[in-house]
């Protein structure tokens, strides 16, 4: 990437995420130090923007939609820090000063003059719509149709200060506004193919604002010759845009941040052909897709952060699944079949994998092999669900940690126990040890054993039973000592077990999400005779995993519909039951030689493997 590619990206983010709805919700999962289920690309944003998620609607919505190209573009942008304002290094499209209405902080401005621009602006802009509702005509009004779009529209998103780049996505929705309103097919053909094809392609291609190249990708990517009406008419896309796409994709000269846009509209191009029943792409337009694609789901090129290799193989499972051809000799259903297989992967790329091999067609069904894509799938279900509890459980762990730091902390000096051995493992008390102790015997410091994180205590003195005493040095609260190094009774510590309802709707939610995905690889929706439900008909596990999974859900659905009311205790207690009877079930479904690593087979427990790290 080159300087003027990492400059300028503060507005980016912003602007980009201003419209964004759908996120990948696992994006900010924490880590495990194993091969976590959850062992997502860490994304920020993606986080912070889920947390603002308000009810589990939010989390079953079908429709994925362009805003995610938003999101995922605003985390890319957002990854580098750039310098603030305009960067000379990057082109500019000239804004037709006559119809130039952004703010002016010039001293002395004309404001008669930026009236009537203000008027010119709106006066053209109302004839334009009457040219696309069909009630002027393109003919007579074509010259100032097209200097509307080339001169002040699209330039418009081919700045490069922050105030510019702050409004992109609303100037890129209004765009699609005006054409997804038009009643005159001819003023948008003209409109979609005459002028923002190429302008468009230009921007993405060209030394823009990285914010105005991703924003081309995206238009160029949605760009229509017969918008879609609801359900009732289908949307035709631009012919021209899916060679450039793939082009984009497989250029390996130009930014990250373009190829993997491009995929976005490839993933759209191969969804609305694949639910075509006639009229589909031809032979070699399908195997240049395949060709495109199917290397994304091997090893990352040499280069290729984590990050883009990420989105790369989720949103090429996606334009896969979307096809819904399995290849000529079964290549696109092996490959896909064997991200799903992939341990090593993020879960959600896996999750992926499975919805689009659910997706596939087959001449015959008993090539689908569903048992085994299932029985990975209950793998990660089982997972994912043992991973959530964990973490609950390391939350209420570290709340415990940190009350108990503050107890003791926080406490006056007291008077010492007698002298004896002292506490084993404890937290050092704010002056250091006590009295001496027995030899090799741990220090004073008042801790429990119990609590997690905890320091070892101070040293112990020379042998012998040592003198007690007042000191500076006393146990927390004015609490008499105890020869295990516990703070006496005034100053005990109060059991805390009640977590924060955002970090127990934070699991809630990525365990709903990774559920919500898993059935959908059983039962596509949409699809009432696909999903590994279908394929695997002959296969009785089959269909007890996808009850399964049902459970699973349900489980982790409580109190999803409480807001303000919610007894967190209570659900807590209820959540923790149900996720690990849900668990329990599955894991019982898994043949032995196909249980999850850490896994006793005989019992379906997880076995000891050590502690379990996570990032906050």
């Amino acid at each position: 990437m080159t300087a003027s590619d990492s400059a300028g990206y503060s507005g980016l983010s912003r602007s980009l995420l201003r419209t964004g709805s759908s996120i990948d919700p696992l994006s900010a999962g924490r880590r495990r130090a194993s091969a976590s289920l959850l062992d997502e690309v860490d994304m920020p944003i993606g986080a912070r923007v889920l947390a603002l998620s308000k009810d589990r609607e939010n989390l079953r919505r079908k429709r994925i939609g362009w805003f995610l190209l938003a999101a995922a573009c605003g985390w890319w942008l957002a990854m580098v820090s750039g310098a603030v304002g305009q960067d000379p290094a990057f082109k500019v499209m000239p804004v037709n000063p006559d119809f130039d209405t952004r703010p002016s902080t010039e001293e002395g401005r004309d404001r008669r003059l930026e009236q009537e621009r203000k008027q010119r602006y709106s006066e053209r802009m109302r004839l334009v719509n009457e040219v696309l509702a069909g009630r002027a005509s393109l003919d007579e009004n074509r010259a100032a149709f097209d200097q509307w779009f080339q001169e002040v529209a699209f330039p418009m998103m081919a700045q490069a200060t922050d105030a510019e780049l702050s409004t992109i996505s609303e100037s890129r929705e209004q765009l699609f506004k005006q054409i997804n309103a038009a009643a005159d097919p001819a003023a948008v053909t003209h409109l979609v193919r005459d002028l923002a094809f190429p302008t468009f392609r230009d921007i993405a291609q060209e030394d823009y604002h990285p914010a105005a190249r991703v924003n081309a990708v995206a238009i160029v990517s949605r760009l229509d010759i017969r918008p879609g009406k609801q359900r009732e008419v289908a949307p035709e896309p631009l012919p021209e845009a899916l060679p450039l796409l793939l082009q984009w994709y497989q250029d390996g000269t130009l930014p990250e941040y373009v190829r993997v846009s491009s995929l976005y509209g490839i993933e759209r191009h191969c969804a609305i052909d694949g639910q075509r029943t006639d009229g589909r792409w031809d032979e070699a337009l399908r195997l240049q897709v395949f060709a495109a694609l199917l290397p994304a789901l091997g090893a990352a090129p040499e280069g290729r952060s984590a990050e883009v290799d990420y989105w790369s193989k989720r949103l090429a499972c996606r334009a896969l699944g979307g096809q819904r051809e399995s290849g000529n000799n079964g290549e696109v259903a092996t490959a896909i079949k064997g991200v799903v297989l992939d341990g090593t992967l993020p879960a959600m790329v896996r999750c992926e994998a499975a919805i689009a091999y659910g997706k596939m067609r087959f001449a015959d069904p008993a090539q689908a092999q569903a048992r085994d894509v299932a029985i990975e799938v209950a793998k990660l279900a089982a997972e994912a669900a043992r991973d959530e509890l964990d973490y609950v459980t390391a939350q209420e762990a570290d709340l415990k940690w940190v009350e108990s730091f503050r107890t003791f902390a926080g406490s006056s000096s007291g008077m010492m126990g007698s002298g004896g051995m002292m506490g084993s493992g404890g937290m050092m008390g704010p002056s250091g040890a006590g009295g001496p102790g027995m030899p090799s015997s741990a220090g004073g410091g008042g801790g429990s054993a119990s609590l997690p994180g905890g320091g070892p205590g101070a040293p112990g003195g020379p042998a012998g039973m040592g003198p007690s005493g007042m000191g500076p040095s006393g146990m927390g609260s004015g609490g008499m000592g105890s020869s295990f190094g516990f703070s006496g009774p005034r100053g005990a510590v109060q059991e805390s077990t009640r977590l924060p309802v955002w970090r127990f709707r934070l699991s809630q939610r990525r365990l709903m999400t990774v559920a919500y995905y898993l059935q959908n690889a059983m039962k596509p929706e949409g699809a009432p005779n696909g999903g590994l439900l279908a394929l695997g008909a002959s296969a009785p596990e089959v269909a007890e995993i996808g009850k399964a999974l049902d459970a699973l859900m349900k489980a982790a659905e409580v109190g999803a519909d409480k807001k303000d009311e919610l007894d967190l205790n209570e659900t807590l207690k209820t959540y923790r039951t149900g996720v690990a009877s849900a668990a329990d079930a599955i894991e019982k479904l898994i043949p032995a030689e196909a249980a999850p690593e850490g896994t006793d087979p005989a019992s379906g427990e997880a076995a000891p493997t050590g502690t379990d790290v996570f990032d906050m």
